[in-house]
């Protein structure tokens, strides 16, 4: 059993970007295409992988375990909220004419300000 892009994956059919609270993924945060859902019960994430072959095996237990309702969220699976106040973004350049550009706001509803830093 394969994952397609259409299926899901990093920017294929998840909710948009933005911040999770614990609310958020008993609501629907969850909502990801059921391929996924079976992924993520299946995955012992980022533990040494034996073979593709365990891991397809393991896929294609939990698509039988699931095989009829919806895919509950497994108690190991949590998202974060980061909320962020300043970010910066540098980009190299020759000669050490990196850009450098910050965003900052002093709190979550605020707007962002962008400054341009020296190198």
């Amino acid at each position: 059993m394969g994952f397609s892009a259409a299926e899901g994956g990093p920017g294929w059919g998840c909710p948009p970007p933005g911040p999770r609270t614990r609310a958020d993924l008993a609501l629907g945060a969850w909502g990801r295409p059921r391929s996924s859902q079976i992924g993520a019960w299946a995955s012992r994430q980022s533990s040494p992988l034996e073979s593709r072959y365990a891991f397809e095996k393991a896929i294609a237990l939990k698509a039988a375990q699931f095989a009829v309702g919806p895919v509950p969220r497994p108690p190991f699976w949590i998202g974060y909220r980061v909320v962020p106040t300043v970010m910066e973004f540098w980009h190299e350049r020759p000669f050490r004419l990196h850009d450098r550009i910050e965003f900052r706001r002093p709190d979550e509803g605020a707007a962002w300000t962008k400054t341009r830093l020296y190198p």
